[in-house]
């Protein structure tokens, strides 16, 4: 039985690092978080001990950092983490991957990818009074757009860093093993 050699959960394309050399590994990490230090208008903090829930006994992983964001709307604040993180591939080298984590008012709420708007409107109406929570209901769409603005403008200035050290890569097809074929995003379909 085989497995694709990359485990990817959150990021557009596969950002793979093909090497068996740690060093490469540490020096990776290690000029990501430079970069998203330097870069204007986000706010980043380097730790390689962020909990994380994606990982997995055969693709472990260990976070880079977290770029931070913040909305306020109808009075609840809502903090927006995308967690950067390097995943071991299966065979050989990594892949950089992010989780998002959302939190309001301080207390974690997690959705891992926001497609079922209904049940994150129900999850953050939770943490407001009864005249938060009437507005929200009424303005919730925008909410959300809001929210997905700050991950999608997160989530780019993070994926532009992480072309800049791996090879851009996309699932191309698999095998009935579990297997994967992967070609470059450059290439023509």
């Amino acid at each position: 039985m085989g497995t694709s050699n990359f485990h990817n959960t959150n990021a557009s394309k596969v950002y793979a690092v093909i090497t068996e050399d740690e060093f490469i590994w540490e020096d990776t990490r290690e000029n990501i978080s430079s970069e998203l230090l330097a870069m204007k208008g986000v706010s980043f903090y380097a730790s390689d001990d962020i909990p994380l829930r994606d990982a997995l006994r055969s693709f472990p992983a260990t976070s880079i950092g977290t770029l931070d964001g913040y909305i306020n709307y109808c009075g609840f604040d809502v903090n927006i983490e995308v967690v950067a993180k390097t995943v071991s591939g299966y065979y050989e080298g990594f892949n950089l991957d992010f989780e998002l984590k959302l939190s309001v008012e301080g207390d974690g709420y997690y959705d891992e990818n926001l497609e079922n708007e209904d049940e994150v409107v129900e999850g953050i109406l939770n943490y407001g009074d009864a005249r938060q929570q009437a507005l929200m209901k009424r303005w919730s769409k925008n909410f959300l757009e809001l929210i997905n603005k700050e991950i999608d403008r997160l989530t780019t200035n993070l994926e532009s860093v992480y072309s800049n050290y791996s090879d851009c890569l996309v699932r191309a097809g698999g095998f009935s093993n579990g297997e994967s074929i992967y070609k470059s995003c450059g290439e023509a379909a």
